[in-house]
């Protein structure tokens, strides 16, 4: 594997690929993460990585770096919040022993919350549960990429439901960016990526609706993941 060489008007811009040759990498998140890997679909020779942004983003890194060598686990089940991750961390994800952590969760607990659902995640539960995650892969000496929750609606064009999606999501999304900090991870600003896609196309062509992308919408979120990777 070498480094990314990117044109710039200055000259040539070496760009340094996170990842090394064979290392273990394991994605973690909700149904967005899953994109049909729980349904046996999205299949890379052996891997089942689903149909969404984790095959898009490990198909670019095939692509470029063919001898990367990297094993890569798939880990995303639908309908899940961030109590249920820390249940399953050690065991879906801790137990195949990772050098690289991608974690996309948030919008579920968001979702419950602002339905006053018994299976709420209010920002404050979130925190914690985040926390628990990061400090426990932190130890076991596993690197972190997160990726922030996203909203695919317009933030200048809301209705009533979606103006308090957007407001309440903010404050998980600020939860992210702090503990990027705190744990010194690698951070994707995914809800910022999709509001740039919404400044010139349609929701329909991103997004399901506001929640599950669509095959373009998975995309984007790979491209701005392999963007902080240095793909």
């Amino acid at each position: 594997m070498q480094a990314s060489r990117l044109a710039t008007r200055e000259g040539t811009l070496v760009v340094t690929f996170v990842f090394t040759q064979g290392q273990s990498i394991v994605f973690a998140g909700d149904s967005i993460t899953d994109a049909g890997r729980t349904l046996d679909i999205g299949k890379i020779g052996d891997r089942l990585l689903g149909e969404g942004y984790v095959r898009n983003t490990v198909g670019l890194i095939d692509a470029r770096y063919p001898d990367n060598g990297l094993q890569v686990h798939n880990t995303g089940i639908g309908g899940i919040t961030s109590v249920d991750l820390v249940e399953l961390w050690d065991e879906q994800v801790l137990a195949r022993r990772p050098d690289w952590v991608t974690v996309m969760i948030g919008i579920n607990d968001c979702n419950l919350t602002i339905a006053d659902h018994e299976l709420a995640v209010p920002p404050e539960a979130y925190e914690r549960n985040c926390r628990d995650i990061l400090t426990r892969t932190k130890a076991a000496d596993v690197r972190i990429v997160l990726l922030e929750p996203f909203y695919m609606w317009p933030e200048d064009e809301p209705g009533h439901l979606q103006q308090r999606t957007l407001d309440l999501l903010a404050d998980y999304r600020t939860i992210i960016r702090d503990l990027v900090k705190e744990f010194r991870t690698l951070h994707v600003r995914t809800h910022e990526a999709f509001q740039e896609q919404l400044r010139f196309r349609p929701l329909d062509e991103i997004g399901i609706e506001p929640v599950h992308p669509t095959p373009s919408g998975h995309l984007v979120i790979a491209h701005a993941l392999l963007d902080v990777i240095g793909w």
